[in-house]
């Protein structure tokens, strides 16, 4: 049987190159919102991501019957849908509506998935390469539950490309540190198991999640040693200064709810005072070791 992966090109995506409605405003802050029930969003027309079309051969690059392209756009107002329809025989399914946020519209997106896997997509970003997908599938044959590799660095202003290796994930990288979820291949049946993403952080659900699954849950994983995605630095609402305050407590108390006092400390303390003691092969072997002990499949 074919393993089905679904490419969610969500949120604020429009099929891989042009970037859909957001739900930060015009600076990309994120609206303050104190209450956890309550949501608050500002729905914008949305603007090319990058200023040229989709090559065709980019996009349909492989059949439908191994990758599930799905769109979710935030009901846009500008080109978006025009765009996309020009590719309706590459795409799974379409949906434009207004949504709760990024979150919220890549929860629409797992519902919508019929794949074994799936991997999101953002505006901005691409993925490394048009092989990236088939060569990422030939690894994912041990059925891990959760597959992550690497995530390369865009600075926008200098045009420099710098790998983030994730080769090294445990229980210190992940309280102080994140894997990175446009290099995340995630089965569906994970989110079956442990939810999907909690729309109550406007910021941070990501990690939540992520957390969630490797923390709590103890979901079985993999690297797969290669770069993914193409993330542009800087063009997330976690990289917006404006969001700073609500970024550190949504996070703050992620960490409260899945992490030890003693491991936010060590973490903290790791990271900040001796972030080179982690990388060698004694400590690493170590923690890995204990981060991958009783791995559960889905």
């Amino acid at each position: 049987m074919k393993k089905v992966i679904s490419i969610l090109l969500s949120v604020t995506i429009v099929f891989m190159l042009f970037a859909g409605c957001t739900s930060s405003n015009s600076e990309g802050e994120i609206p303050n919102d104190e209450s956890d029930n309550k949501q608050v969003t500002e729905e914008l027309p949305a603007e090319p991501a990058h200023k040229t079309e989709v090559p065709e051969g980019y996009v349909g690059i492989y059949s439908v019957d191994d990758f599930e392209y799905i769109i979710i756009d935030g009901a846009s107002t500008d080109k978006t849908l025009e765009i996309v329809n020009k590719y309706q025989d590459k795409i799974a399914k379409i949906i434009s509506e207004k949504d709760g946020g990024i979150y919220d519209a890549m929860n629409k997106g797992i519902a919508n998935a019929t794949g074994d896997y799936i991997v999101f997509l953002n505006a901005d970003d691409v993925f490394l390469h048009e092989n990236v997908l088939k060569l990422a599938a030939e690894k994912m044959t041990d059925g891990k539950a959760l597959y992550y590799g690497d995530l390369v660095f865009l600075e926008k202003s200098t045009g420099k490309l710098s790998n983030r290796r994730q080769n090294n994930v445990n229980y210190v990288y992940l309280c102080g540190g994140m894997l990175f979820h446009p290099a995340i291949f995630a089965s569906k049946k994970l989110f079956e198991k442990v939810g999907n993403f909690n729309t109550k952080y406007r910021i941070v659900a990501d990690y939540d999640w992520v957390i969630r699954a490797l923390v709590q849950f103890k979901a079985s994983c993999a690297y797969l040693d290669m770069p993914i995605t193409v993330f542009a630095d800087g063009e997330g609402a976690s990289s917006n200064p404006k969001n700073k305050e609500r970024h550190k407590n949504e996070r703050t108390e992620v960490q409260k709810k899945y992490f030890s006092p003693f491991m936010i400390c060590f973490s903290n303390f790791m990271y900040k005072s001796m972030r080179s003691a982690l990388s060698a092969p004694i400590i690493k072997n170590i923690l890995r070791a204990n981060f991958l002990k009783n791995r559960q499949d889905v």
